[in-house]
């Protein structure tokens, strides 16, 4: 989602603006909210074929193998939901930024030895990044904490020092 959030609260609480849906439990309501009116709620989804980025099934071997021949930039093959499902735009910057690899690489065409860093740097943005939310905000639903990002964050006013990326090939 985009936009849309997930508000968590007591039934005697305000509603929150923009809802989509309501799930009601005992003494709590969940709502799905979205302004754009874009979000949706599925319920009982099939299984995703798509890799989990934290899974253990995501390795340099099987990310050498979706990337191998691909012409895609790397950035768009990370953030492809049909590959690996949890990356949006802000972790995969900070995933290639850790990985050293610039996000207009040609994803079938990254060195061996890039695609195993970068098989790496997603299992350790991503788990860096659960471990901070978890610590700031344990019971956290909806909105995103992004003050310990390199990248995105709104509280940096400059870019972290530039360092000598994997060019694009």
């Amino acid at each position: 989602m985009l936009h849309g959030k997930l508000v968590l609260q007591e039934p005697a609480a305000e509603e929150p603006g923009h809802v989509i849906a309501a799930l009601n439990f005992k003494d709590q309501v969940l709502y799905l909210a979205d302004y754009q009116k874009s979000a949706h709620l599925i319920l009982n989804p099939p299984e995703s074929e798509s890799v989990d980025a934290l899974s253990r099934k995501l390795t340099a071997r099987w990310l050498a193998g979706q990337l191998g021949g691909s012409r895609a930039k790397i950035k768009a093959v990370l953030m492809d939901q049909k590959v690996i499902a949890g990356i949006g735009n802000a972790y995969a910057d900070e995933i290639l930024w850790e990985a050293r690899i610039a996000p207009q690489s040609v994803a079938g065409r990254i060195p061996a030895a890039a695609v195993q860093k970068l098989a790496r740097s997603i299992g350790k943005v991503l788990g860096h990044a659960e471990k901070q939310i978890l610590k700031q905000q344990p019971g956290l639903i909806s909105g995103e904490i992004r003050d310990f990002l390199k990248i995105h964050n709104p509280r940096k006013r400059a870019a972290p020092p530039v360092v000598k990326l994997l060019q694009p090939l």
